[in-house]
């Protein structure tokens, strides 16, 4: 058998973290036309999926474990690439498009072989350069971003693309040393506290009215306030669904194996957007799909070749 059921299991557990990624990107544009400040939307995306798992955390005991802090530093800095991450693309979306935006946050697997080698000595082989080239050149045929993909402001959507990477490399490293439950707690916890700080401070340098969005946003009179809430809900749901698989398939195998696989996001976000809003793909998307399923599998399959 060319792969392993190791493999295998890390490639279910890494495709069902990108379709509930895209799924959580569906509910946020189902969900847009609330009039809410990111700063505000940043801050809830932690607080629901804390509020949500707190439960279950104090029924795992793992505040125990939490108390000795071992791995602490490592969480701190996963936090700050996943806030880098979100304030950085939100940004970028106030100036471009959602395409643009898109297509500079699939950089991110390139990033992973470089930050791999930079804090854990890991270096990419051949195949995994071609995988992941083949996989972005399909990303870039099925959301043929335009010409504002290569202005100066993209600087800003590459430090979005840098901080997806970090993410990913250091949740790695974290669910090989300890319980995953104690990542999700940091990364939920740390990011509702520090966003809830950016949201305070949001009030003071550009205006946001913070108590007049929390009274709109939980107006129950209000039917687009009660539907919002829902898809809340759902994307709190499906942040911990990619965060939980995503934290599995790296117990099985490294980050940067993985890399290629990160593109499923762009795949599967063209089946929703078809299936949901009505959009059927061209010749060049359906192209660029091909040429992500082969640049994913070639990851395995050629590397298994290549080992035997």
């Amino acid at each position: 058998m060319l792969v392993d059921k190791r493999q295998h299991r890390a490639v279910v557990y890494i495709s069902l973290s990108a379709l509930s990624l895209s799924l959580f990107f569906l509910f946020v544009k189902l969900g847009e036309q609330e009039n809410i400040s990111f700063f505000f939307l940043s801050f809830l995306r932690f607080l629901v999926p804390l509020l949500f798992t707190l439960p279950f955390f104090f029924y795992n005991g793992i505040f125990k474990e939490i108390l000795f802090f071992k791995q602490a530093k490592f969480h701190g800095v996963r936090t700050f690439f996943v806030l880098l991450q979100q304030y950085a693309i939100f940004f970028y979306l106030t100036q471009f498009s959602l395409l643009d935006a898109t297509a500079l946050l699939n950089i991110a697997p390139l990033f992973i072989l470089l930050l791999e080698w930079m804090f854990f000595k890991h270096h990419a082989t051949r195949v995994m350069i071609v995988s992941l080239l083949i996989a972005f050149i399909g990303v870039l045929l099925v959301l043929q971003p335009d010409l504002a993909l290569f202005s100066f402001g993209s600087l800003i959507g590459l430090l979005g693309a840098l901080g997806s990477a970090g993410s990913q490399v250091f949740y790695g490293r974290n669910v090989q040393n300890e319980r995953q439950e104690i990542s999700l707690f940091y990364l939920f916890f740390l990011g509702a506290l520090v966003s809830g700080v950016i949201l305070l401070l949001s009030g003071l340098f550009f205006g946001v009215d913070v108590a007049q969005e929390f009274n709109h946003l939980f107006r129950l009179d209000n039917n687009s306030s009660i539907l919002f809430l829902v898809y809340l809900v759902l994307m709190s749901f499906c942040t911990l669904f990619n965060q939980y698989f995503r934290g599995k398939a790296y117990s099985l195998m490294p980050p940067i194996f993985l890399a290629p696989f990160l593109y499923f996001t762009v795949f599967f976000a063209g089946g929703l957007d078809w299936a949901v809003f009505q959009n059927p793909p061209n010749i060049l998307a359906v192209l660029g799909s091909l040429l992500i399923l082969i640049g994913a599998f070639l990851q395995i399959y050629l590397r298994k070749e290549l080992k035997g």
